[in-house]
């Protein structure tokens, strides 16, 4: 349908709208000239159905609204108002991935689901916080016993062997779970390029940057935000875009967790084996490296606990984008545009009410919508 040219402009930023336009395209401003004029009130449930004449093709760009056919370079529906920037976005993404699928249907790498192997590291991970519960438990009850505060319950001998044990048991965990942990991060890795994700970083540093000195303060933390951005399943598909988001925050725990945890635990233990060594007991270091111990375990418990969660997180996100990934094509897009059009026309309307949300397959993290709905 031809626009009929007019000399018209929005009273707020001046761009040009036609007689037929109640929004103006450029900043959604009501147009006061049109000749279907806007009312305004609570009153208001619909819009009437001839105000939208111009309806879209199935597979054309269409307002998610009232499904009248949008042109670039318009950020707001002309019959509706609704901001355009999701559709868009959305219209670019199917036929980006289209392309991409069309280009490399026969050396496109296999997207391999990490949640098994995220399960078996869950399951290590869940050991671990209770063995270092466990280690944090008797050190507090040594350090009680120690200060002459708790006299009651098993020998300070019997004690000592449950807090030999459990380390020995925290040790073997370190060693299997590290190790599935290294395991894991490479195969979520190695799923981006299958997930359309761009511009990756760090490829040939998931082993590497846990064994190079100094880097392996830095870099996994580095390769396990980039995992949790990359997967987010929104995330525009070949950009670099997915960098700007936040990291997650159970990643900050994880790291300073284990880091923190770590460097307090060798201090504990370097000072209960000193005390350990010597052929007179001196109580306060005792004291103060049992205390050090304890609060090394309970830290090293909640970086385990983090991990865990952050592990269920980005197998979540990754499945979830694998599934859009799979299913956003020209002929899926062009059939949800019908049966959304069908939807409306059954409902006597071509509009809803001003607020309501529009449904969308790609919409699953609410409040992550805006953070990727404007690249």
């Amino acid at each position: 349908m031809q626009r009929v040219s007019t000399d018209l402009a929005c009273k707020d930023c001046g761009s040009t709208v036609t007689s037929s336009d109640r929004f103006c395209p450029a900043c959604g401003t009501p147009n006061s000239s049109s000749k279907f004029h806007p009312n305004f009130g609570p009153t208001v449930k619909r819009f009437e159905p001839k105000i939208v004449s111009d309806l879209a093709e199935p597979g054309s760009p269409s307002c998610p609204r009232c499904h009248r056919l949008i042109e670039r370079p318009d950020e707001f529906c002309r019959a509706c108002g609704m901001e355009l920037g999701p559709a868009w976005a959305r219209y670019q993404r199917v036929h980006i991935l289209h392309t991409w699928r069309q280009n490399n249907r026969w050396t496109m790498a296999r997207y391999q689901s990490a949640q098994p192997m995220g399960v078996a590291l869950q399951v290590i991970l869940f050991l671990g916080i209770s063995v270092a519960t466990v280690v944090g438990i008797v050190d507090c009850w040594l350090l009680a016993r120690s200060n002459g505060t708790l006299r009651t319950g098993p020998s300070s001998a019997a004690l000592l062997q449950t807090r030999d044990a459990a380390e020995v048991v925290a040790a073997g965990l370190v060693i299997v779970g590290g190790l599935v942990l290294v395991s894991w991060m490479r195969r979520a890795y190695g799923n981006l390029p299958a997930l359309a994700v761009g511009d990756l970083r760090f490829s040939s540093w998931v082993v590497a940057g846990w064994l190079v000195p100094g880097i392996n303060l830095i870099r996994p933390k580095q390769i396990m935000d980039d995992l949790w951005r990359a997967s987010h399943p929104l995330a525009p598909p070949f950009s670099s875009s997915w960098r700007l988001g936040p990291g997650p925050v159970w990643g900050h725990i994880w790291w300073w967790g284990l880091l923190l945890g770590s460097a307090i635990g060798l201090a504990g233990h370097t000072l209960i084996a000193t005390n350990a060594a010597r052929s007179v007991s001196e109580p306060a270091d005792l004291q103060v490296g049992l205390f050090v111990s304890g609060l090394a375990s309970f830290l090293l418990a909640i970086a385990a606990m983090a991990l865990l969660v952050l592990v269920q997180q980005v197998g979540d996100r990754q499945d979830e984008r694998a599934h859009l990934v799979e299913s956003e094509t020209p002929a899926a897009y062009a059939a949800e545009m019908a049966a959304d059009q069908l939807a409306a026309e059954l409902r006597g309307s071509m509009a809803p009410v001003f607020g309501t949300p529009v449904p969308s397959p790609l919409v699953h993290h609410g409040d992550e919508r805006e953070t990727y709905g404007r690249y």
